[in-house]
């Protein structure tokens, strides 16, 4: 059996609606734990506030995700990278890998750090944020729930060898 594939797709408000509803679990914790948003909020937020956005779809045109890059200042070239899955990813698990690996390869560089929290319960995120070259801080509280959280920082610069 082949690799499963994804394309690339503007965030419409359609897919947004439909990855919403097919949010992971672990991730629509996040936007709660966060400030007490649904999914299609956060989705919506993260969209408006980055200066690119796009979703991964499948050949059935089904969102598996949606992610961006979101600069934190004018002043710095720090920027948010943030992403937000589907209950999908699993299944198109290398294709994904591949497109994450590639998005960071093309966009990291052209800032010097990159920066996001991760819940501290979202053990898959954190994996799929070592893999991607992330460093990952000890747990404190944050958000309006007051979870544990933990903050994922990259130099954009970093090499992946």
């Amino acid at each position: 059996m082949g690799v499963k594939t994804l394309a690339l797709a503007s965030p419409s408000p359609v897919l947004l609606g439909k990855l919403a509803v097919t949010m992971a679990r672990e991730d629509r914790q996040e936007i709660w734990g966060y400030d007490h948003s649904t999914p299609l909020e956060g989705l919506e937020r993260g969209v408006s506030q980055a200066r690119e956005s796009w979703c991964l779809v499948n050949t059935a045109g089904e969102p598996v995700c949606a992610f961006g890059i979101q600069e934190l200042s004018l002043l710095t070239t720090t920027a948010c990278f943030w992403l937000l899955g589907s209950i999908l990813i699993p299944h198109y698990r290398v294709s994904f890998l591949r497109w994450s690996r590639a998005w960071i390869e093309e966009r990291g560089p052209l800032y010097e750090n990159a920066v996001n929290y991760v819940g501290d319960w979202h053990v898959r995120s954190q994996r799929w944020l070592q893999w991607m070259g992330f460093t990952l801080s000890e747990p404190f509280t944050y958000g309006i729930e007051q979870w544990p959280w933990r903050e994922a920082t990259r130099k954009g610069s970093q090499s992946w060898g």
